[in-house]
């Protein structure tokens, strides 16, 4: 009888051994599937964080310098018109429309995180902008007075002045590209730290299975040869008393 009791209590102890190894295999796959999980998570942060402050940003920078090129086309066209009236006043609506575009991409531009030197060109653009837009309202009403010959030779003034608003455009789009670079350097070693820390916790998961695997086999194998020699026993016993 007691054998029997030591028989059941070691099935109990293999169920519960099988049980203890499931539980922990599936604890050690869901710690793993977190782990993926989160550092994915902050690999997306960083590649939206670099889309930010990269492409946004050439693209604000992008529309800056069409624009600018565009209302010095407009100028020049008001020279070229002269005393038009109604010429004149969709010349100004149009140069109007891009002073808005220029404001609105600046201003988007300067809402990013900028680096110190990005500010500090912003500033130096800022600075030639108002230049610029001084010589262009003298420049206009000399046009729109029918003044050509005076607004022919003030255009030249103007565009040295523009030319200086465009090195400090062309200067932010030289910054934006190393930021970008920077930052998809970051993005790629966030990645690969990501893609080690979730290996080799993957890697001690299948280690520990592994040893838990053959220390229950080993386990099992005790048992069963537990059992055998239990059995063999009994058997014994009953020849025994029927010998007698």
């Amino acid at each position: 009888m007691n054998d029997l009791r030591t028989t059941i209590a070691a099935r109990l102890s293999v169920r519960t051994k099988l049980l203890g190894l499931s539980a922990l295999l599936i604890l050690m796959m869901s710690v793993t599937g977190g782990l993926a999980i989160v550092n994915l998570s902050a690999v997306n942060d960083k590649a939206d964080y670099s889309y930010a402050q990269s492409t946004i940003a050439l693209e604000h920078l992008a529309t800056l310098e069409s624009t600018l090129i565009d209302k010095a086309r407009l100028v020049i066209y008001g020279v070229l018109i002269g005393k038009n009236s109604d010429s004149q006043v969709t010349i100004d609506t149009q140069i109007a429309a891009d002073d808005k575009a220029i404001a609105g991409a600046l201003t988007a531009f300067t809402a990013l995180a900028l680096t110190p030197d990005e500010t500090k060109a912003v500033a130096a653009f800022k600075e030639a902008e108002a230049r610029y837009q001084t010589a262009l309202d003298s420049l206009r009403s000399e046009s729109k007075a029918g003044d050509t010959t005076v607004a022919t030779a003030a255009i030249p003034a103007a565009a040295t002045i523009r030319a200086d608003m465009m090195a400090q455009v062309t200067k932010l789009q030289q910054l934006a590209d190393e930021k970008a670079l920077a930052l998809n350097d970051q993005t790629q070693s966030t990645f690969e730290q990501s893609r080690n820390i979730i290996l080799l916790f993957l890697g001690f998961a299948i280690a520990c299975g592994l040893f838990l695997g053959f220390y229950l086999a080993r386990s099992f194998t005790s048992g069963v040869k537990a059992v055998q020699v239990t059995l063999t026993s009994m058997a014994d016993n009953c020849a025994t008393a029927l010998a007698h």
